[in-house]
């Protein structure tokens, strides 16, 4: 009976996201939809990251929820669009745009960052032990390195967001493009050859979650300058581009799963195939991931995405996806809680947490921009 409950909270957890939905011929991907977009993104980390514990990183069975073990670069694939879509869309509509932008762009990322940062450094890194040495501490301090290694997603799009304000304001619209392809590329290429982290606090593009998505980020800003063709191109036979569009999107899952299942990030008979292995599982993974959100967006053109639940998630998205591994570690080690009771309790806590975290960081925020 746990287990079948257990199975039946990622059912609940995407049923939830069509209800109070409706058909709609407004502005595709509102400000309300990609809200709600990145609360269904926010959630689906949090599941993500508490099957891996509850698992034990697939290796025990549980039942389907174990495929939620691969099912995080999918999630973390609409952070980056929605940023990268995001980003070239406020540039080309909103006079201005480069005007203050490293001070409100960056604020609203950086706040969130180092806030809960600093609650990591304090209560695992030098509450449990982890930093034993004030080299160590400094770095954390710093953002350097990572007590809380989920944090690397907003490092990442630091980078990305200071690559876009320099090159979109000292190049051409045509070079900053190219640039943008470049950076990504080296962000990718550094992480193939990193190898992995193996200290309990975590450097900079050491693991495959650094770079297995980045792409997707350029997924994004192509989209919205192809905006009006991309869209008519998916109206046209709208059905039969869903349902082509989920039978690739089940082919790339099938493959992911399998390359992850007999080969891994971690094959490495030799240097060469090593890294050759781990360019065609990213290869495989970034296209898994564009195909999850462009059917994302096939769904954006027939709904407006507005449920409740999901929009009050997507305001606090980032608070919440930075603090709930504390959360989810002290439940899963600390209290040994497991199944069912730690996936309601992480989820509920977190939340918990996380809005006056958002309240917090609003304040601050506010007060940066105003200066």
């Amino acid at each position: 009976m746990n287990l079948f409950v257990l199975n039946c909270i990622p059912i609940i957890f995407v049923a939830l996201f069509f209800i109070g939905n409706k058909e709609s011929e407004e502005e595709f991907l509102s400000i309300t939809s990609s809200k709600a977009l990145k609360g269904f993104a926010a959630i689906g980390v949090i599941l993500h990251h508490l099957t891996q514990i509850n698992t034990n990183y697939n290796q025990i069975w549980t039942g389907p929820i174990n495929l939620w073990n691969e099912m995080g670069i999918l999630f973390t694939g609409v952070f980056f669009f929605l940023s990268g879509y995001g980003l070239w869309t406020s540039f080309h509509t909103k006079p201005n745009y480069l005007q203050g932008f490293l001070k409100k762009r960056l604020s609203t990322v950086l706040i969130p960052f180092y806030v809960s940062n600093w609650i990591y450094v304090l209560i695992m890194g030098i509450g449990f032990g982890i930093l034993t040495r004030p080299s160590e501490v400094l770095t954390s301090i710093l953002g350097l390195t990572l007590v809380n290694t989920n944090m690397w997603y907003l490092v990442e799009i630091v980078l990305f967001y200071l690559a876009f304000y320099f090159l979109c304001k000292n190049t051409t619209e045509k070079q900053a493009e190219m640039g943008l392809i470049i950076v990504v590329g080296l962000v990718v290429g550094i992480g193939l050859f990193s190898g992995w982290d193996t200290t309990v606090y975590g450097w900079w593009f050491r693991g495959e979650w650094w770079y297995n998505t980045s792409f997707v980020f350029l997924y994004g800003m192509y989209f919205a300058k192809h905006k009006k063709e991309t869209i008519r191109k998916m109206k046209n036979n709208y059905k039969k581009n869903l349902d082509i569009n989920i039978v690739s999107w089940m082919i790339l899952m099938t493959m992911d799963v399998l390359l992850l299942t007999n080969i891994g990030y971690h094959y490495q008979p030799s240097a060469f195939i090593g890294a050759l292995c781990r360019l065609i599982l990213c290869i495989v993974q970034t296209m898994n991931a564009i195909a999850f959100v462009r059917m994302l967006m096939l769904l954006s053109i027939q709904w407006k995405f507005e449920n409740p639940f999901y929009l009050f998630i997507g305001e606090i998205s980032l608070e919440l996806y930075a603090i709930h591994n504390i959360v989810r570690l002290g439940c899963a080690y600390m209290l040994g809680m497991s199944n069912t009771l730690l996936y309601i309790v992480v989820l509920t806590v977190s939340i918990l947490l996380s809005y006056p975290l958002y309240k917090l960081d609003r304040l601050f925020i506010r007060k940066v921009i105003q200066k």
